[in-house]
């Protein structure tokens, strides 16, 4: 669609989702730890009004150089659902916090696997891929409004322990500096953390790998489906994550590796499965979407 709306190669244009990803890990690095030093209601307004704004321009976009541009920034301020997600894990209950916690990730999931529906739906009968574009600033503006209404004016965690310790220092909390300073410290004196953030690592290159490859596992033979229907098949991936707040419930009253062991064990099962057959039957992707 890129390529025919600016008259450019597939080459130029497959770049424009890479550049998305690599802004998204941008805000990733720079952004969310700003959930740290300034009150994260405030941060995850001016957030999600830039990442409208963006999304505005991406459009209205005259030529793929402002389009590449755009899509940059729409992905380095893409960051809500992950400034959203640690202050529900501090305003929930500590007995409770896992089960909080996945059912928003539920919800992030819910969303990224129903965007790919709708957006196959919308561009088959609107014919455009702006129009995908124009849907989602609706749905991030009435976002806005949601979070505004609903949102705790919670303050930032620095500011909040700086407080409880009466620090000697003259600053009242953490600068921006010293924020990735502890990040630093935390990736050698936190075993844990690092521990998750591999198994997180390779599970969202798995469930990433899963969605991309699937759209030419279903198109090609086979399958032939058409756009419209691989659009609809992304509904099948909705059955796994119904699953995510029961593992949440496992590891709040159970343990946190039993939990952990279920998700890895479903993950494997579905991925030996879809390497072994699936272009055998339309059942076979189905249930490892499911894995996912």
């Amino acid at each position: 669609a890129f390529s025919k709306e600016f008259s450019s190669t597939e080459s130029v244009t497959a770049t424009v989702p890479t550049l998305a990803q690599a802004g998204y890990a941008t805000g990733l690095l720079f952004i969310t730890p700003l959930g740290d030093l300034v009150r994260r209601r405030g941060l995850l307004l001016a957030v999600l009004a830039l990442s409208t704004m963006m999304t505005v321009g991406v459009a209205l976009s005259p030529t793929i150089l402002a389009l590449k541009v755009l899509m940059f920034l729409l992905g380095v301020v893409s960051v809500t659902p992950q400034i959203i997600m640690p202050l529900v894990g501090d305003l929930a209950e500590p007995q409770r916090r896992c089960t909080v916690v996945s059912i928003v990730l539920s919800g992030l999931l819910f969303g990224i696997i129903y965007a790919r529906c709708v957006g196959a739906v919308i561009v088959y009968y609107a014919e455009s891929w702006k129009a995908v574009y124009w849907a989602g600033v609706g749905l991030q503006t009435f976002s806005w409004f949601l979070l505004w209404w609903s949102v705790p004016d919670w303050p930032s965690k620095s500011l909040s322990a700086s407080r409880s310790e009466k620090s000697q220092t003259s600053g009242d909390s953490e600068t921006y500096g010293e924020i990735f300073k502890s990040m630093l410290k935390l990736a050698f004196t936190e075993p844990v953390l690092i521990q998750s953030c591999l198994i997180a690592f390779g599970t969202q290159m798995v469930f990433s790998s899963f969605w991309v490859s699937a759209t030419f596992l279903l198109a090609g033979s086979p399958y032939n489906f058409t756009t419209f229907q691989i659009g609809i098949f992304g509904l099948t991936g909705l059955l796994g994550v119904l699953g995510v707040p029961l593992i949440g419930y496992i590891i709040d009253r159970v343990s946190h590796w039993a939990g952990l062991m279920i998700s890895v064990l479903a993950l494997m099962g579905s991925q030996t499965l879809l390497t072994a057959a699936a272009k055998s039957h339309i059942v076979i992707p189905i249930l490892g979407s499911f894995g996912m």
